[in-house]
């Protein structure tokens, strides 16, 4: 496996840091970058688990997003050196740079796990469960688009998961073409 280009693993990172096009304005972070600050922080009312602090709603966007970027990934075969270090940056976002090596790869368990027991579209129909807010699903998207597109290119079986993912959201063929177009702009590989 050869090892990945450093400063195109860098911009990816960036581009998975910087909010989406859609964001409202002053927004500063992605989703998943305010989804690990908001993990941190107690969450209010029937959101809460006390006296934890955990947010369940930031676990599940978080959860969503690595997961669909992993089966985007996978979709045409084993992980690249490539798609890991990209999928890396993303958990390293979700998770505010605060995950240990064992971490991360007990998280990789568990994404070979669910695949393993379960089919893909089986865990897309799980992921448009846990991501019911439409800003949140349209970062999931445009994360995994990122993923595609940072492979190598939006390959067909990549494409085909993306739109059963935009499909489980209701969302069209025009949101993964919008998602699609942004990730290879922010890539610089349009």
């Amino acid at each position: 496996m050869s090892s990945p280009d450093q400063k195109f693993i860098e911009r990816v990172t960036q581009c998975i840091a910087r909010p989406g096009p859609n964001a409202p304005r002053g927004v500063q972070h992605s989703i998943l970058a305010q989804a690990a600050r908001l993990a941190q922080s107690a969450p209010i009312g029937d959101e809460a688990t006390a006296p934890s602090g955990f947010d369940p709603a930031a676990a599940a966007l978080f959860e969503g997003t690595v997961e669909s970027a992993y089966l985007v990934a996978t979709s045409d075969g084993p992980l690249s050196s490539t798609e890991d270090a990209v999928l890396r940056a993303i958990i390293g976002i979700g998770c505010d740079g605060k995950v240990s090596a064992e971490q991360i790869e007990a998280l990789f368990g568990e994404l070979v796990s669910a695949q393993q027991r379960e089919s893909e579209d089986e865990r897309v129909a799980h992921i448009a469960q846990m991501i019911t807010h439409r800003d949140h699903q349209r970062e999931v998207l445009r994360i995994a688009a990122i993923m595609a597109r940072a492979s190598g290119g939006i390959r067909p079986s990549e494409r085909a998961l993306l739109d059963r993912l935009a499909q489980r959201f209701s969302l069209g063929a025009a949101a993964v073409d919008a998602v699609i177009t942004e990730a290879s702009e922010a890539l610089g590989t349009v």
